[in-house]
């Protein structure tokens, strides 16, 4: 069933009352309602008796039948007080009209009305659409924008998808409003590089939010190549095979395996150890340090999480001796899937200096007396 409006249809009929009217064929140099709107379609409507003060104006619907009838569907206005007429007997002509409340037409001022609610006007050059309910544009096909003549924009339906951005060459796609009195562009897209997109005011991501980037170049395979999650306010960046920097030449200076290896062009300073003897106080020396560096024992060992044959200590046995130099440390959590931070008891190698210093001096000291002792045993 379709909506229809056509010129020339035009019947009679002798059907009395308020219901569906019988219609008597098409009058001489006109249409009848089926020929000219058509089976099951609806159309504006005007019955008017023909010898008494009895009009109809209504949308009504047509149906092929013996004879054909017009069901009165709505009606739009009436000499009843705008209601359904109860007709009188007698011949009244039926005609397809358009409602003045339905029409758009443009009055002295240069305004284009819609009926008699809304308006659109187009005085001063500017186009006002004023209506009190909801306005829609429906098509088939784009909604094409244009300036001057000139087909600057669209709206689209693309399966589903709704598409808006300019048709011009190489031009941008711009977001803007209002701050503070002051208007400011908030996104832009530039269609003259590959719609490269810029957000002026930075970009604001709530929490346990993603932002992915698609593997390959300029594709995508339903795989993600990379992920920056905010989780928890914990930030992540995710990766498949290589987290890397670059410096403003372009050349890489870091990187970061999946097993967390990590590559530094540079030097790596994690934070300096301060040494002045200005910033001490309960300065000790470490005594016994021979004894305390022969219960310690360098050690090779494979480490259980990547395989790695890596030389060291172990720190249950140098927190007995130097505890100053061991702390508790954890594994790196994952939140994302559940797995906690384990603890454990972890080194600070450059704390072991002073142990080893001690020791070497002690063992100097053992070496000179017995050096002494060996000498004086010659001389004799």
């Amino acid at each position: 069933m379709a909506f229809v409006l056509n010129d020339r249809v035009k019947e009679t009929t002798t059907t009395a009352g308020t219901g569906t009217v019988d219609l008597a064929g098409a009058e001489t140099g006109f249409e009848s309602f089926v020929a000219g709107i058509g089976n099951s379609n609806t159309t504006y409507y005007a019955i008017v008796h023909q010898s008494l003060d009895e009009f109809e104006v209504g949308l009504g619907t047509i149906t092929d039948a013996s004879p054909d009838t017009l069901a009165r569907t709505t009606v739009i206005s009436s000499s009843n007080s705008d209601s359904a007429v109860n007709f009188s007997a007698g011949t009244k002509d039926v005609f397809c009209t358009l409602p003045a409340s339905k029409a758009v037409v443009e009055d002295g001022s240069d305004n284009i009305a819609l009926g008699a609610a809304p308006t659109i006007s187009n005085a001063s050059g500017d186009l006002t659409l004023d209506v009190a309910g909801t306005i829609i544009l429906d098509s088939s096909q784009n909604v094409n924008l244009y300036a001057n003549g000139t087909h600057f924009a669209y709206l689209q339906n693309e399966n589903s998808d709704f598409r808006i951005g300019p048709i011009i060459q190489d031009k941008d796609f711009i977001v803007r409003g209002n701050d503070g009195g002051t208007y400011v562009d908030g996104l832009k897209i530039d269609f003259s590089d590959a719609g490269r997109a810029t957000l002026h005011g930075g970009a604001h991501f709530p929490n346990n939010t993603d932002i992915e980037f698609a593997t390959g170049t300029n594709t995508w395979s339903g795989e993600k190549g990379a992920k920056i999650q905010n989780h928890n306010n914990v930030f992540y960046i995710q990766f498949t095979t290589l987290f890397a920097t670059r410096n403003s030449s372009g050349t890489s200076v870091t990187s970061v395996d999946t097993s967390g290896n990590g590559i530094f062009k540079g030097n790596v300073t994690a934070y300096g150890t301060p040494s002045d003897i200005k910033l001490k106080k309960d300065i000790k020396v470490i005594d016994n340090a021979v004894d305390k560096v022969k219960q310690l024992q360098g050690i090779t060992y494979t480490l259980k999480s990547d395989g790695n044959r890596l030389t060291g200590l172990i720190a249950q046995d140098l927190e007995k001796v130097l505890p100053e130099a061991v702390y508790t440390s954890g594994t790196i959590s994952d939140e994302i899937n559940g797995i906690e931070a384990e603890e454990h008891l972890a080194i600070r190698y450059g704390n072991t200096v002073g142990l080893l210093v001690e020791a070497i001096k002690e063992q100097q000291e053992q070496i000179e007396t017995l050096t002494a002792k060996v000498k004086e045993l010659e001389d004799k």
